[in-house]
């Protein structure tokens, strides 16, 4: 095992999102497993790298260094017909919108696109079947509420709707589509959708039979601990949760002021709890970085740049007081332009233009992130001379001091949060978990507000400057 690069830089240096891809090529040594800690991770099972499989592995993976980065693979497949613009790929449009038809827009997270566009291909027989996350079960040997699963009507792919910030991989789906003909669609996060796209370039199998990605923008992916968290909070504690609804629409509330709706099982009765927002529980700002995977920051990819089309929340000024929820859709395969325009004058659909410009900034702070921020946390890694995967931004040290802190705050919480959820769980009480954290989210806040105040401040100052200079 010394011996393997694999090993010794994405696995051992943590920067595995558990997507397995890596699971699923010929003689692989890897399957997929969910740690203590609720993050599914790879699991060796024999000590000894094949040197030929590991090379296959490595081409696919997406925190490697030997495949293709986001731009490549977006030259490749949209070069041709669309214009480059950092942050978003290789784009053909951009829209802000959402679904008049049915109860999708209901039914959804947000505009109701998601569930919209693959139900589409679905009836126009573009597709055989849908792969997207689902419920599951859970069971005494995996206690995981979702999954990849495979949709073949409407009802599935409606039971499958809303967004999912929850572990999941791709081995056992990715083995499905291989051993069952058809066509399908996948959707994913960013890094899911690149997964796919790599195993693309070297399995015939895959490229012939994925014929269309929906990319979702992300934030970061989260371990089973922030469900968890959130069911706790209403009253349902992580033994006994077995299904959650991260996205409840509340009616008198703005759009990014959604709930959460709890499930857990009573005498085989069904009981639910909802909360009220989201922003008024412990640990849900974003920012924080609960239960954030290691790899998440050291993605670059917020838009889901490899896909076809992505779909994300228009947190836009004009759009977020809508709590039925608004969403931007990026289109990058020309054959779904057409499809939205062909919706849009059939009214089943309302879309209208959006700039990129305006695209970009309704993921302003994600972007930020993982751009500005990831420069600073290259740096730090190429200062310790640690490995870390090759990304589209360059490491530099040019951040206020204040906003490197925020940073370095970031990565502290997400990795302590780990920690004390477990430590919370194993002794029962959920105030052990807030107790821990409590000293690191202050520092947190604190922080951030200083460098908010830092900001604008600067900002006002050169605004003063040009108007005294207009």
């Amino acid at each position: 095992m010394e011996n393997s690069k694999f090993y010794n830089t994405v696995i051992k240096g943590d920067y595995c999102i558990g997507c397995g891809i890596c699971a699923t090529v010929e003689d692989s040594p890897i399957e997929m497993e969910l740690d203590n800690y609720g993050k599914i991770v790879p699991k060796i099972k024999d000590i000894y790298f094949n040197k030929k499989v590991e090379a296959k592995i490595e081409a696919i993976c997406p925190f490697s260094n030997e495949g293709p980065n986001e731009d490549e693979l977006g030259q490749e497949l949209f070069g041709k017909t669309n214009n480059y613009v950092d942050k978003l790929g290789y784009i053909n449009s951009t829209f802000a919108g959402y679904v008049k038809e049915n109860n999708y827009r209901e039914s959804g997270s947000s505009g109701g696109f998601g569930s919209w566009i693959v139900n589409y291909l679905l009836q126009e027989n573009h597709i055989d079947a849908v792969v997207h996350i689902g419920s599951r079960k859970p069971t005494e040997s995996d206690s995981r509420v979702y999954e990849y699963k495979v949709s073949r009507t409407k009802e599935e792919i409606m039971e499958g709707a809303k967004s999912k910030y929850y572990p999941i991989e791709m081995s056992g789906i990715v083995n499905h589509i291989s051993e069952n003909p058809g066509n399908y669609v996948l959707v994913g996060i960013p890094c899911f959708v690149k997964s796919i796209r790599t195993l693309a370039r070297h399995n015939p199998i895959i490229k012939d039979r994925v014929k269309f990605t929906v990319g979702l923008v992300c934030g970061h992916l989260k371990s089973k601990g922030f469900a968890e968290m959130l069911g706790w909070q209403v009253g349902i504690s992580p033994d006994r949760l077995t299904d959650i609804d991260f996205r409840t629409k509340l009616d008198g509330y703005g759009a990014n002021q959604y709930g959460i709706t709890a499930t857990e099982e009573l005498n085989n009765k069904k009981l639910s709890k909802i909360s009220g927002p989201v922003n008024e529980m412990y640990g849900t700002n974003w920012g924080l970085g609960f239960f954030k995977y290691k790899a998440c920051d050291y993605c670059d990819d917020v838009t889901a740049e490899t896909a076809d089309i992505t779909i994300g929340d228009a947190w836009l000024p004009q759009y977020v007081s809508d709590y039925q929820g608004t969403n931007i859709i990026i289109v990058r395969n020309p054959k779904f332009l057409t499809i939205l325009q062909s919706a849009q004058e059939k009214e089943l659909i309302h879309i209208e233009s959006l700039t990129a410009d305006d695209a970009i900034l309704s993921q302003s702070s994600g972007l930020f992130h993982r751009r500005e921020g990831l420069e600073y946390r290259l740096f730090k890694k190429d200062r310790k001379g640690d490995w870390r995967p090759k990304k589209r931004v360059e490491p530099r040290r040019v951040l206020p001091e204040k906003i490197e802190k925020v940073q370095d705050l970031r990565m502290l919480l997400a990795e302590k949060s780990h920690i004390a959820f477990l430590n919370a769980k194993e002794q029962g009480d959920f105030k052990v978990f807030t107790e821990q954290m409590g000293p690191l989210v202050n520092s947190y806040y604190k922080l951030y507000k200083k460098s908010f105040l830092t900001r604008v401040k600067q900002k006002l100052g050169r605004i003063l400057k040009n108007g005294l200079n207009g």
